[in-house]
């Protein structure tokens, strides 16, 4: 009986070690997107920044930009920050100039991810 007790301790030692370095060994993934719209002479436009983990900071930064004689201008800016969270988004709108093409172009942070960048395809504004 003492014999069965042991092996048993032993057996659930052993499944308690392996499931925690399991459970610890999850891949790490964040992402993020951004995006623009347009109606009429206004752009709206959008981040998100996500992790599948609560982040000690988690930032979205959003940058909407006009193209200029083949160089890309800012034109507004957004952003958004939290701590000990796993999403963040930063949104805003402004009116713009006919005769460009507008884009945003987002940086993304979480502290488990470190840094990375997203861009929106581009608008025609008339």
């Amino acid at each position: 009986m003492t014999k069965r007790i042991i092996v048993f301790a032993l057996v659930l030692l052993v499944l308690l070690t392996t499931l925690s370095t399991s459970f610890a060994m999850q891949p790490y993934s964040s992402n993020g997107t951004c995006s623009i719209s347009k109606s009429g002479n206004t752009i709206s436009y959008s981040g998100n920044t996500r992790s599948t983990t609560t982040e000690a900071t988690i930032t979205v930064s959003i940058t909407l930009k006009r193209l200029v004689s083949g160089q890309w201008q800012t034109v507004d800016s957004v952003s958004a920050s939290k701590q000990k969270a796993t999403s963040v988004s930063a949104t805003d709108s402004c009116s713009v100039t006919g005769g460009y093409y507008y884009k945003v172009f987002a940086t993304h942070y979480t502290t488990s991810g470190g840094t990375w960048y997203t861009e929106s395809n581009q608008v025609w504004v008339s």
